[in-house]
């Protein structure tokens, strides 16, 4: 009886034994797996991060590249024109700038009262409203030059000039929901033509708010319209994310919104 159990004993130590043998070999097995699909995520992740390394220095370098470009173009301007722009454009690399919806940091009632406005009291005349970029805006311009002030006089009319600097077609549509423009239209005699100065460029720049990339040093603003049932409807900007890259964005502006799209 002793000798039974003696040999039971043993059958079940070698059981263990042989058990034991399988669960290590197939720990081993498991653990190699698990290191080549290591070794694998490990060698995209190292690479992935290099050329994003890579990526992120070049665009930086890229970007003072054309800051320090522009600034040059910059000093053989006018003098407004070189204020103008060294304040507007002092260099903060910021790979992620703000790109941000058109019109959510404008207060247009101010800006129009105090210099868009040539008032003539003549009731007998409808005002003209006036529409566009920095060419119907006057920009650079004395009062005097401007094309609104010339209009007013030369036809005897109210002009409110509500065009913007480096708008185009987009901004206008913006602005005849902007309810400020009404309060404007309404303080003075009731318009009786509006005129928009069109320019080739407004199409380009139609392009460049489609993707967020209107502007280089600054915060972008993005504003694009589509069809829908028959209505035209504010949309959002297509690529945002990756216009952040000074390189992305500049591939945008010279590829992509050309004279040919």
């Amino acid at each position: 009886m002793h000798a039974l159990i003696i040999n039971y004993l043993k059958c079940c130590l070698r059981f263990l034994k042989c058990c034991s043998r399988i669960l290590i070999i197939f720990l081993i097995i498991c653990y190699n797996q698990f290191m080549e699909k290591f070794k694998k995520v490990k060698f995209i992740f190292i690479n992935v991060f290099v050329i994003a390394f890579i990526f992120i220095v070049s665009d930086y370098l890229y970007n003072v590249y054309l800051y320090n470009t522009f600034n040059n173009d910059i000093n053989t301007m006018p003098a407004e024109q070189k204020n103008f722009y060294k304040v507007i454009t002092s260099f903060k690399y910021k790979y992620f700038i703000h790109i941000k919806k058109f019109g959510t940091d404008y207060e247009l009632s101010d800006y129009f009262r105090e210099n868009k406005i040539f008032n003539v009291k003549n009731e007998k005349k409808g005002s003209i409203l006036l529409f566009g970029c920095s060419f119907a805006a006057g920009a650079f311009l004395n009062k005097e030059d401007t094309f609104a002030y010339k209009l007013s006089k030369s036809t005897d009319r109210t002009v409110i000039n509500f065009a913007l600097s480096s708008c185009g077609f987009g901004q206008m549509l913006w602005q005849t929901k902007y309810n400020e423009i009404y309060k404007i239209i309404d303080e003075h005699i009731t318009p009786e033509y509006a005129i928009y100065i069109y320019i080739p460029d407004h199409l380009i720049r139609s392009c460049h708010y489609k993707y967020g990339v209107s502007r280089q040093y600054i915060d972008n603003y993005y504003l694009s319209y589509e069809l829908k049932n028959g209505k035209l409807t504010e949309t959002n900007p297509i690529g945002a994310i990756l216009a952040h890259s000074a390189i992305i964005r500049n591939f945008i502006k010279n590829k992509i919104c050309t004279d040919q799209t």
